[in-house]
């Protein structure tokens, strides 16, 4: 009877252990696994003549499709593999907890929102040697002036989450990279160009480290519409009680301060900040 009893008890845990499987794989917030995102490209033509980013089908293997099958884009999105093509896309598939990396060279007109929660970890990254643009503006797609109104990447988590964005590039946004709440973030080898009011704006009580990174043309963008208006027009922002390290980065161009809000809240080492209005403020007036 003793072995029996075995028996069944270690059935019972089994079909336990079965049942936790099935929930782990089906529960989208307990991810926690890489995903990858493919690359796009434009269509026909070029300059006012371009008709946008091209859509699936497209010959395989061209055109961003990194597994070779003749997707890419929202099609990508929706073929039930492992492979993206929308960044937004991937972030939902690892519900906020897991690696998202660019695997291929492309232009995402999308605004990104990483908020993780409940101790959730992200990371946001494109592959070494790919260019992946977070752009608002995509000559022949809709929307550029929607998106020109928004930030490009939206980062929110919570107080025992940490968040990772590495070797992409923003641009033609409000703010480049928008930082809010109590997140933890790194930004690694980040570029944001050409974003109307911050490059990178680290607000409310966030903490956040930028290494090997380049903020350029703060408040310098321009549209059908003429110039825009910078509201500021900073490279980098450190707002409210938010804290942080700027480390071997590059800050040129920007409109109005170059780095603001330095004290002993921010830290400063081996950057090069150049031709701002200001190249550093206490606060932005």
């Amino acid at each position: 009877m003793g072995v029996l009893h075995s028996r069944a008890t270690v059935g019972a845990a089994l079909s336990l252990a079965m049942v936790g499987s099935a929930l782990v794989a089906t529960t989208p917030a307990w991810a926690n696994h890489p995903v990858y995102v493919e690359g796009n490209c434009l269509g026909p033509g070029a300059g006012t003549a371009a008709t946008g980013l091209r859509t699936s089908p497209v010959s395989p293997g061209t055109c961003g499709d990194y597994d070779g099958d003749g997707n890419i884009g929202a099609t990508e999105d929706n073929d039930g593999d492992n492979n993206y093509g929308s960044i937004g896309a991937a972030v939902d598939a690892v519900a906020n907890n897991g690696r998202v990396t660019i695997v291929a060279n492309g232009i995402f007109p999308e605004v990104v929102r990483l908020a993780p929660t409940g101790g959730a970890n992200i990371s946001l990254e494109a592959a070494p040697g790919v260019d992946a643009n977070i752009d608002a503006v995509v000559q022949g797609q809709p929307g550029n002036a929607e998106r020109q109104m928004a930030p490009g990447i939206i980062i929110d988590g919570c107080d025992d989450c940490r968040v990772t964005v590495r070797n992409v590039m923003t641009r033609n946004w409000t703010d480049g990279v928008l930082i809010l709440g109590r997140s933890h973030v790194a930004l690694d080898e980040v570029r944001a160009e050409n974003n109307l009011n911050y490059g990178i704006h680290a607000s409310s009580r966030s903490r956040v480290a930028i290494r090997n990174s380049d903020v350029n043309a703060t408040g310098f963008r321009a549209d059908a519409n003429g110039p825009g208006t910078p509201k500021p027009g900073t490279g980098i922002r450190f707002a409210g009680k938010a804290k942080g390290s700027v480390y071997d980065t590059t800050v040129t161009g920007s409109f109005l301060a170059g780095i603001s809000g330095i004290g002993d809240r921010v830290k400063l080492r081996d950057n090069q900040v150049f031709d701002n209005g200001v190249n550093f403020m206490s606060e932005d007036r």
